[in-house]
């Protein structure tokens, strides 16, 4: 092999005769411009494998695009032959060719991004015949997979395509934060991609588990909402885009208050939390400016003018027994609340209905005594509550429905309960029956028989259901293969679900919302 390298070095007399010969041998048939994109070797000119056509000119006339040594020289196919690699320019089996936004050009003169005309400078679409990754920044990268059309709506310069990691957003939409921002294509002019490409934007670990929304402006347009969303992971923004534009990764954020508390020495607070547009908390950071007043004086006594009226929420509230079916729904009555005169918080209204099937009302036996190790409650409540400091709505999402112990704090069981997205204790067999209660959702027998033949709807995954027309058996639906459990007694209930149970870390434990079974 090196003595063939050396036959045909680089601007020898042998290889300049050689390309005269071939012109000749070609002049009498169409000629087949060489598109030789060499994958292995060293930069610059030499041999090695890659695609490409057979003998004959490149786009330049040679200086870029080598020759295929191989079959016939009018086919695309793999093979061995002699051509050039740009610096700055790799291949990979997995990425393709890895390239940087200077070395672009490259492309089209190792024969990997065509021209649907015969001029790269004047053409209306482009294909790539291989797969491309562009390394724009760290962490930012475009993957183009082989194949890929890029089209214009009319005839354009493709030798110039461009790609950065900065863009101008003065004129972002009011109240979006931008996290990460790229520009792909031709400037001042919009193009169409078939099929999609990947974007992987660096937006930094400070939004990992966020949902961010991606923003995109066209030639000569404005910033738009494109409903496209990202999970943010290990950083990394990744989306599929079939446009070439300006894209920016960012969402809204605002501050929500709380209601201010009850006087204590002439004074009042309430409660500031940063909040993203799907209305979870997030760092405090992420939201512009301070947060407004969060304490006033207030009148301690019973008169006092200004200012309006103060709400005290009910830390007891005390229920009666659930009522009949009406409308698809049961309901009770407050029996008595604490301290007086308080007002009822969202969730304790909600605490007073529930769903039951029409016209049937759920029986359910009570709870045997069952000896238990004492559990405090209350004690594993707080404490918990007071260490989520941070929700994870992605690993959240990803956990509803499901059992999980809490390996590190002597197997606690918790249920995500898959609507309210909220863990619940499951201390005692008592408690994990309150929350058959509690959640049970009625179903007919039909529905029943219909879900143990077919299998059950992947809608109701960790839902409880209560047979209305058979004693109000409980049944559980496990995530992990859809399947129907039944509960029995609270210890059989208890028992089953912690066998069901997904052991998980006190780290991803405390990044789900703790709820509380009234």
């Amino acid at each position: 092999m090196k003595k063939i390298k050396s036959y045909f070095a680089p601007n020898s007399l042998r290889t300049k005769l050689l390309l005269a010969v071939l012109v000749l041998v070609f002049a009498a048939a169409p000629m087949v411009y060489a598109q030789f994109a060499r994958r292995t070797g060293d930069p610059g000119w030499g041999y090695g494998y890659g695609y490409g056509y057979g003998y004959g000119y490149g786009f330049d006339g040679g200086t870029y695009a080598g020759y295929r040594i191989g079959a016939d020289p009018s086919t695309y196919s793999y093979g061995y032959g002699y051509g050039y690699l740009d610096e700055g320019v790799s291949y990979d089996p997995d990425l393709g060719f890895v390239v940087t936004p200077g070395n672009i050009a490259s492309l089209v003169q190792g024969g990997v991004l065509v021209p649907g005309e015969s001029d790269i400078s004047s053409t209306t679409l482009v294909i790539f015949t291989s797969p491309v990754t562009i390394t724009v920044a760290s962490g930012t990268a475009i993957t183009i997979p082989s194949g890929t059309t890029f089209t214009a709506a009319s005839s354009a310069d493709f030798g110039v395509l461009a790609a950065s990691d900065t863009v101008d957003v003065t004129d972002m939409i009011s109240g979006v934060t931008s996290a990460g921002t790229l520009s792909f294509g031709l400037p001042d002019l919009s193009l169409t991609v078939n099929p999609a490409i990947t974007i992987d934007l660096n937006v930094g670990t400070q939004y990992n588990g966020q949902t961010l929304k991606i923003y995109r402006k066209d030639a000569g347009g404005s910033w738009t909402d494109t409903s496209a969303t990202c999970l943010v992971a290990n950083g990394t923004c990744e989306f599929t885009t079939t446009h070439l534009s300006s894209f920016l990764a960012g969402e809204t954020y605002s501050w929500h208050y709380g209601s201010w508390g009850s006087c204590s020495g002439g004074t009042q607070t309430r409660t500031a939390t940063c909040k993203n547009s799907n209305n979870v908390p997030v760092a405090n950071s992420f939201c512009s400016g301070s947060a407004a007043i969060t304490s006033q004086s207030c009148s301690s006594g019973g008169g006092g003018g200004g200012g309006g009226a103060i709400i005290n929420n009910c830390t007891t509230v005390v229920y009666g027994n659930w009522g009949a079916c009406l409308n698809g729904f049961q309901f009770r009555s407050v029996l008595s609340k604490a301290p007086a005169g308080c007002s009822l918080t969202t969730t304790q209204q909600i605490e007073a209905q529930r769903a039951c099937v029409l016209g049937k009302e759920p029986v359910i036996t009570p709870p045997a005594t069952t000896p238990v190790s004492p559990v405090n409650v209350a004690v594993v409540m707080a404490n918990e509550k007071a260490l989520v400091t941070k929700v994870n709505t992605a690993l959240t999402n990803r956990l509803a429905g499901r059992i999980l112990l809490q390996v590190e704090e002597k197997g606690q069981a918790w249920y995500v309960e898959p609507v309210t997205k909220q863990k619940y204790f499951m201390g005692r067999p008592a408690d994990a029956f309150n929350m058959m209660r509690r959640f049970g959702l009625g179903i007919s027998e039909a529905n029943f028989s219909k879900f143990e033949k077919s299998g059950v709807p992947v809608r109701f995954a960790g839902r409880i259901f209560l047979r209305v027309e058979n004693k109000g058996e409980a049944y559980y639906v496990n995530p992990t293969d859809m399947k129907l459990y039944y509960l029995g007694r609270p210890a059989d209930a208890f028992n089953l679900m912690k066998k069901l149970a997904l052991g998980i870390s006190n780290s991803n434990i405390r990044q789900i919302p703790v709820g509380e079974v009234k």
